[in-house]
């Protein structure tokens, strides 16, 4: 029994190293033919890099597409595993930065009450349409009095993405109401400044040369996923003194409120708050206007 095993030892052994030599040998073949080359490719394995596409093996057609759009070399087909089918009459497929987009916002709906005369109606709409990069952009701000216009300001903007979080914007503003109405050149940014706060920055220049420069700021401090309390703050300054229109030059006003909302919805929010109204400088003497606090009580809506 011992014998006959030794016999197979022996034998898988002897039959285990002929396959290992042979294999050597035809590899050792296979390189010296690689090296020396054949009569048809003249210099076999100078002309040619590791991870390069030989120019024989090089596709006819490798400089443009199948729609004759000039490509850079060896780039690659996106249509090549299509097997001849297009979109036909099938409009092609976009990314989600060449649609077209429109909202419209009512940041501020609300009823106001204060000691110093009756209740007001304040409206702040902003409606937008376009892209991810290049919009129009419209807002009206303004406040009804017993019934009749008080003030209102209307502006018409380009917006254009500047950077992830910023937008610039160009275009016109036009004011009106009890005083006398006056229109501007209007340019500014807004955008989420770090700490998540909303910052708008806007200067105008009028027709009588008068410039003008307005700051808002707010916050959104989640106390719950629905209940949000949220800080404004709001100041106007102006390079000359206008007595038609009760303002002075350098600090004009500052408005600061807060505001408590539920939302329901993203497009549906009630809230009430409070706010606080300071009039500054030379508009202050020039308005009459005392410091106020007031009141607020609406609705924030998104359509």
């Amino acid at each position: 029994m011992t014998t006959h095993l030794q016999q197979v030892i022996r034998f898988a052994v002897r039959h285990g190293l002929l396959a290992c030599c042979c294999s050597f040998g035809l590899a050792g073949v296979a390189w010296s033919q690689q090296g020396e080359g054949t009569p048809h490719d003249g210099h076999a394995g100078h002309g040619t890099e590791i991870g390069q596409v030989s120019p024989a093996a090089e596709p006819a057609d490798s400089v443009h597409d199948r729609h004759g759009v000039q490509q850079p070399e060896q780039a690659r087909d996106p249509a090549a595993y299509s097997d001849g089918y297009g979109f036909g009459p099938l409009p092609r497929m976009q990314m989600s930065d060449q649609h077209a987009f429109g909202a419209l916002v009512a940041n501020r709906l609300e009823g106001q009450w204060h000691a110093n005369g009756p209740p007001e109606l304040v409206y702040d709409l902003q409606a937008w349409y376009g892209g991810s990069y290049d919009r129009l952009l419209l807002k009206a701000e303004g406040a009804v009095k017993q019934g009749r216009l008080d003030e209102a300001h209307t502006e018409a903007y380009w917006s254009h993405a500047v950077s992830p979080y910023w937008d610039a914007l160009l275009g016109l503003r036009y004011d009106s109401g009890e005083k006398p109405g006056q229109g501007w050149l209007a340019c500014g940014l807004q955008g989420l400044a770090p700490y998540w706060v909303e910052l708008k920055v806007n200067l105008y220049l009028g027709h009588t040369g008068q410039l003008a420069a307005r700051l808002e700021a707010e916050y959104e401090l989640l106390l719950t996923q629905r209940l949000i309390l949220q800080p404004r703050l709001e100041a106007t300054l102006y390079s000359k003194r206008d007595e038609q229109r009760e303002t002075g030059s350098g600090l004009s006003e500052v408005t600061a409120g807060l505001r408590l909302r539920y939302e329901f919805s993203r497009e549906y929010a009630p809230y009430l708050g409070v706010e606080w109204y300071l009039p500054v400088g030379e508009s202050r003497h020039i308005s009459g206007k005392a410091d106020e606090t007031r009141l607020v009580a609406g609705l924030r809506l998104r359509f």
